[in-house]
């Protein structure tokens, strides 16, 4: 099974760029223009597939489908440039097409802190939906308790998210409402 970054991904169509999940041989990212996803392939079910040189970027409804807890095994058909999952039993496989981008996608490289650059956090306020959904993306795949750890990043005022439970040393950012001492 795969993250679940779709969740990550904006629903904004007049940002179209950030629709999609981009996968490259390194990770796997998300982005909705608030918060980020960042999950190394070598952690995924990826991880055996042979991904193409440039990335890959899959429209987060298509993405979706390859998140269904029946697929066992993906391939990369780099002749028809599409992803091919296989379930259990006897289910027909699942064939998910690339899109093909024409907008560029964020570069967020610069701007990701490393953990030991957080501050643990005594007050912050944060969109709840949001956290969740950031949470669940980076929690490896079927992990029922989403225990995170947040720091705060102060030099860009963004909230570090680290899966406690998960071994796939997931990051996620997420750009806090409020931080400081709490308005009410």
């Amino acid at each position: 099974m795969l993250p679940k970054l779709h969740l990550i991904c904006s629903t904004d169509e007049l940002r179209p760029a950030m629709t999609y999940v981009q996968i490259t041989r390194k990770d796997l990212r998300a982005t909705d223009g608030w918060s980020l996803a960042i999950i190394p392939t070598e952690k995924t079910a990826l991880a055996q597939v042979e991904l193409p040189e440039t990335p890959v970027y899959l429209h987060r409804d298509s993405y979706k489908l390859l998140t269904a807890p029946s697929i066992v095994t993906i391939v990369f058909d780099p002749l028809s440039d599409q992803f091919i999952a296989y379930h259990k039993g006897n289910k027909p496989y699942t064939v998910v097409p690339l899109t093909k981008m024409d907008e560029r996608y964020p570069d967020f490289e610069p701007l990701i802190p490393r953990w030991s650059d957080a501050t643990p956090l005594d007050m912050i306020c944060v969109n709840p939906k949001l956290l969740l959904n950031l949470a669940e993306a980076i929690a490896e795949p079927g992990q029922k308790n989403l225990n995170v750890a947040l720091g705060l990043i102060a030099k860009n005022r963004c909230l570090l998210v680290k899966s406690l439970e998960s071994g796939m040393d997931s990051t996620a950012l997420i750009m806090p409402i409020y931080v400081g001492n709490p308005p009410f």
